[in-house]
């Protein structure tokens, strides 16, 4: 029985043994962490370290450049991606005699066309007669795209053609009916021509706009009356 209790009493020993043994190495884990430390903040200040900083700071600039320099290869890789997803959506048609204008993503529209003859125009077209109901607009858009925030803005002015004129040269406000010779396609029917505006009433009136007095005129007078006219000064004059 006594024996039993000697080797009871060792084993104890033992493991309180390693349990010291483990204890003492963690706080000499934990003071080398504590000196290591406390050196790598003393070399971050010492003079040593700042000059080799700026011994070093050119590399820091070309690194810095090497960054930017990936940063745009990596962007213009995407740029492909990016157009493909800002594409410009599907415009209605424009009407017979104008063109798609695509100024940017901010003014699309229908640029009514001009000519003088056939040869002004494109293959299968026509110079022709064609009325178009055309609006002219001013808008303000950004100089940059796509726009930002304080952006410096700028005024465009374009004419704008909505559709063909209806019968009598009507249009659709605020739109107005213009007609022109315009590029047409050979298989379009000729339209009928824009009215032409009636010109203005002329009035004339023998009253005095000066509110009184007496005027002598001699537009119209015969040629007797410009004989007897100068018979009168002749006289006067002898």
């Amino acid at each position: 029985m006594l024996v039993l209790v000697l080797v009871l009493v060792l084993v104890l020993v033992l493991v309180l043994s390693l349990v010291l043994v483990l204890v003492l190495a963690l706080v000499l884990v934990l003071v080398l962490s504590l000196v290591l430390s406390l050196a790598l903040l003393l070399s971050l200040v010492s003079p040593a370290d700042s000059a080799r900083r700026r011994v070093l700071a050119p590399h820091a600039v070309r690194c810095s450049g090497m960054r930017r320099l990936v940063l745009a290869l990596a962007l213009c890789s995407l740029a492909p991606g990016i157009a493909s997803a800002d594409a410009i959506p599907e415009q209605p048609p424009c009407p017979s005699g104008a063109r798609r204008v695509i100024n940017g993503h901010q003014v699309i529209y229908c640029d009514p066309t001009t000519c003088t003859d056939d040869s002004g125009c494109e293959a299968g077209e026509v110079c022709r007669e064609a009325p178009l109901c055309v609006e002219a607009v001013t808008r303000s858009v950004s100089r940059s795209f796509p726009p930002m925030p304080g952006d410096p803005m700028q005024e465009v002015s374009f004419r704008d053609a909505r559709g063909t004129c209806a019968p009598g040269g009507s249009c659709q406000g605020p739109a107005q009916c213009e007609a022109g010779r315009r590029c047409v396609p050979a298989a379009e029917p000729p339209r009928a021509a824009a009215p032409e505006p009636e010109p203005e009433p002329t009035t004339t009136s023998d009253d005095d706009p000066g509110g009184g007095g007496c005027t002598v005129s001699v537009t119209g007078a015969t040629p007797t009356l410009g004989w007897l006219l100068l018979g009168l000064i002749a006289v006067r004059r002898r």
